[in-house]
Order: structure tokens, then sequence, then C-alpha cells
């Protein structure tokens, strides 16, 4: 106070001078503060789930309206366009294959795809262009993070896991970092253009992968001269990479994309679990009502990711409840009660679930079942031989045996017998047999019912068989 009383007295201009310059000072103090701290506010940010690119995953570049080339291009990767025709494909010296299903080039390393080549490709394609459109939807529709860092002009800035959003245009005009782990996601969310500045680079750190990188941009993104790219463009406009810039991902246009000499090179994605097979199986029927649900993997899991917030079995919207258990590679889940009957569940693995490197699974995995209407019968049919009864002593060589099956559930569904046990003949349907043939000494005779869940009683009864007219030692 004392000094500013001697440098401007009462002087009302010094005075009027001096609140200017002191308003300025703090003006870029602030902003300074806010730079630092939007460095610094990222890092509290927890990783996204991935964004699932579908069957677009398997191209380095995807357009919708034309790939255009001009200079010496490296392509390591698959390319494609799809509506549009391979006439929309130029600067690549295209070789079509004699199957007519793709082309090759000495630009690319992989294979060209056009709409207009042979079956299957159009389908294909078709199939890769909606799963590019579903992986922007989705990756444009997070919500942010983190908004509008830097006012849209980003270099220099630090990037840990997240969503980021930005309402402008974009500009990257010096090397900014990404520092996370090798299954870390970052999602950006550009409404505008994305400019990326000559010789720039995006730097990944601390393992970080470009196939986890996704820059969901609405207007056009550019790559200036010699900039280097790391992760994957899905963009609504199109991608125009202008002379040695690189690309580390892939460029996933809903237009066009446009090459003067670049090094493009598709991230080759880690081995990711699935889940490959399951049961009860999607859509069965009738299922048992203590039936247990299990997922088998494709690999093994990380134990402590298989849980009840990982393995989810839904009747409706309720939750049912039981125990989750994790052995070899499949997953187990017991409802603590039976499964009500004539109840359709849903059953999930989310993508909580993980590998042993860590790796999750791409997309929540459901299938549904139905348990029978009824209570499934579990209950075996009754047999009851009648004559001969046991230990009975017959004095014929034939001898007619007869029996009773009944079951109270599902009901009979076959009967065999079967003499002294050697071979089971059907005998659906009746319920005597005259066995002849029969010689002295002891004989047994089998009876066998099944009933129409499964269930199936043996009953026996042994005789003594004495022929009249001679003496047999009993």
């Amino acid at each position: 106070m004392y000094k500013e009383s001697r440098k401007t007295g009462n002087n009302p201009a010094l005075r009027k001078r001096f609140g200017a310059a002191t308003a300025i000072t703090l003006m870029l103090m602030l902003m300074m503060a806010a730079t630092l701290m939007a460095v610094n506010f990222t890092a509290s940010a927890a990783s996204p789930p991935t964004v699932d690119l579908g069957t677009a995953d398997n191209y380095a570049i995807l357009a919708q309206s034309g790939i255009t080339n001009t200079g010496a291009t490296l392509i390591n990767g698959d390319i494609a366009v799809s509506p549009i025709a391979s006439t929309a494909i130029t600067g690549f010296a295209l070789v079509l294959d004699g199957s007519g299903q793709f082309s090759t080039s000495p630009y690319v390393n992989g294979r060209v795809y056009a709409a207009d080549y042979a079956n299957p490709t159009p389908a294909i394609l078709s199939t890769a262009v909606l799963d590019m459109q579903a992986a922007y939807n989705d990756a444009a529709g997070r919500p942010a993070d983190f908004s509008n860092l830097g006012a849209g002009t980003i270099g220099g800035l630090v990037f840990v896991p997240g969503v980021y959003n930005w309402a402008s245009t974009v500009t990257i005009n010096a090397d900014i970092t990404l520092v996370g782990g090798p299954t870390d996601v970052w999602i950006f969310q550009v409404s505008g253009t994305l400019d990326v500045s000559t010789g720039v680079n995006i730097i990944l750190s601390g393992g970080a992968q470009a196939s986890n990188v996704f820059w969901a941009v609405a207007g056009q993104t550019t790559i200036f001269p010699g900039a280097v790219f790391n992760g994957n463009i899905l963009d609504k406009t199109g991608i125009a990479m202008q002379s040695g810039a690189t690309l580390n991902g892939r460029a996933l246009a809903q237009t066009a994309v446009t090459l003067i000499s670049n090094n493009i090179n598709a991230p080759t994605p880690p081995t990711v679990p699935t889940v490959i097979a399951v049961t009860p199986p999607n859509g069965a029927t009738c299922v048992d009502n203590d039936s247990v649900v299990t997922a088998t993997f494709s690999e093994p899991m990380d134990p402590a990711t298989i849980n009840s917030a990982t393995f989810i079995v839904m009747n409706g919207n309720t939750p049912v409840a039981g125990t989750v258990t994790y052995s070899g590679v499949t997953a187990t889940f017991t409802p603590t009660s039976p499964l009500a009957s004539g109840t359709t569940y849903t059953a999930t693995i989310t993508t909580g679930a993980t590998d042993l490197a860590g790796n999750h699974i791409v997309r929540n995995y459901k299938w549904s079942f139905s348990t029978c209407v009824v209570v499934k019968d579990k209950c075996a049919p009754t047999v009851i031989i009648t004559c001969p009864s046991n230990n009975a002593c017959i004095k014929t060589t034939c001898a007619t045996m007869k029996w009773i099956a009944t079951d109270s559930g599902s009901g009979i569904a076959k009967v065999q017998i079967s003499p002294n046990g050697k071979t089971w003949v059907d005998a659906t349907g009746t319920n005597s047999f005259v066995w002849c043939g029969l010689t002295n000494g002891y004989h047994t005779f089998y009876v066998k019912a099944t009933d129409n869940a499964g269930n199936a009683k043996v009953t026996s009864v042994t005789f003594y068989v004495h022929i009249s007219g001679g003496y047999y030692h009993r």
C-alpha cells in the first residue's frame, strides 16, 4: 500500500493504469493456474470401457466414399470402401485377385476390398460400415470426464485415461502425451474439426496402446506434414493426411480418406478373452429347475474378476441370488434356490471379466433360457413283477411272466424285458411274456421301465425250475 501511494499519489491516471496492470497480471496468473489444473486434474479419471469397433477393427482404413493416394504411401493392414465401388480407390495400382473378392496393391501390405467385388465381400463390408458408425456413436455419446480443456488448443498437455470432450475445433499445436497402462482407454470427443500441426507427436507413455485410443471427430481430421498420430480416428466427415504424416491406428471415415506419401500401421489388438460355450445353451427351453449356469472362456481368466458383479443372472429386472465360482476356464453360477417354473432367465458376463493379462472381454455376453412350465419329473417309474413270485418253484418248461409298470409323473415311455439278463427286448404296451425253453435250475427275469423324462427302473425276480418226472436237488 505504501509503494502504491508513492507511485500513484493522487494522480487518477496513474491509479487507473496501475489498476489495469494489476488486473492483467491476475488474469494471466489465473490462466496459468487453469492450465496447470487441467494437466493435473486429469490424473483423477478412471479408465472407461473400450469402444467396440466390431468388424471395422479388421481394417487400417475404412471409408464410405473413397480412398485417394498420392505418392509412396505404405499401409500395413487391409483397406476398404463401401458402399461406393472400387473406382473410388485411386492411386493404388490395384490388381484384382482371381477370386474377384479383393485386390492387391504395391502400397498395401494387406488386401483391398470394395463393395462391388464378388461375394461375400459386399455383405462383409456393409456390416463393417454399420459397426464403424455404431462405434462413432458410442464414442461420441459417452459422458465426458473433462470438457473443453485448453479451450481446444491442447498442445503440451498430458492426458490420463478418461473421456474428454470439446464443443469446438481442437488443435494439437505441440506434442501431447497419453500416460497409462496397456489396458487403459482414452476417448476424445471433438464437435468441430481436429488439426494436428506439422511435426507434432501424440506420445504414448507407460505402456499405453494405440488400439485403446479413440478420437470421435464430427468435422474433418487433418494430420499435417510429418506429424505422428497414435490412435483410432472415427470421423463423421473425412480424414486428410498430408505429406509424410504417420498414423499408428485406424482411419475410419464416414466419407473419404486422402493420403500423400504416408505411413499407416493398423495396431495389432491384444488377444482378448471371449465366451466360447454356455449352459444352459442360448434359447434352451424346459431347463431343469435346479440347473446351474456356466460360461466357458477362450483362455484362463483372472479369478478375482469372476464374481457376482461380472456373472449375473436375471429374472426379468430382478437379480437371481446365487454364488459364483471359477475353475479352469469355466465360471459357474449356482442359484441359492431352485429356479422358478415356466420362467425366462437372462445370464450376462460383463466386460469387467478380464484375463490374466488384464484384457477385458470386448462386450457384455448375454444369453437366455427358460425353465419347464411343470417341474421336471425326476422320479423313476414303479415296476412290480406279479408272476412268478421271488423264489417260486416252476415245474414246466414254459412259464408266464407278468408285471405292472406305472409312472405318476411324465408317464411310461417304454418297457423292456430280459430273460436271464442276456438281451433287452422291447415289450412296450404289454404286461406279460411267456418264457419257454426253461431248464432245471435258477432263472432270473428282468423288467426295465423308462418314463418320458428319461428316468428308468429295473426290477427282477428269481425263480427255480424243477421239471416233473425227475429229481433235482434244490
